[in-house]
């Protein structure tokens, strides 16, 4: 728990410290951490199973607490990456919609019927 906060109460405390991951051993912490945003690492050291945790929908599930370290260094690894490539998107978006406005727009002329039109 945090403090006295259980399950979704725990969201407001984890968005106030910006928790992008959240451990925890119960279903209530799977909870609070889905409400905040965070991605939910579980480890069946209380009253849950694996089992349980996974039902309950926890994003990661660890055999135990030692894992977490491993884990963590390849999940921030991972965001790193994906931000990366976010970024690379961002400004190919950015080029192109630069390139659009520098680009003049063609004159447009409204259709003439054919009978209108000279030979």
């Amino acid at each position: 728990m945090i403090g006295s906060l259980w399950a979704e109460g725990k969201a407001e405390a984890l968005r106030a410290h910006t928790a992008g991951v959240y451990v925890g051993d119960h279903i209530g912490d799977i909870r609070g951490a889905h409400a905040a945003g965070a991605h939910a690492v579980s480890v069946p050291t209380g009253p849950c199973t694996t089992a349980d945790l996974r039902k309950a929908g926890a994003d990661t599930v660890l055999a135990d607490l030692v894992e977490f370290p491993a884990w963590l260094r390849e999940h921030r690894a991972g965001a790193a990456s994906r931000a990366g490539a976010q970024e690379e998107r961002d400004f190919a978006v950015r080029r192109w919609a630069a390139i659009e406005r520098s680009t003049p727009t063609p004159e447009i002329r409204k259709p003439t019927p054919m009978s209108m039109q000279t030979p």
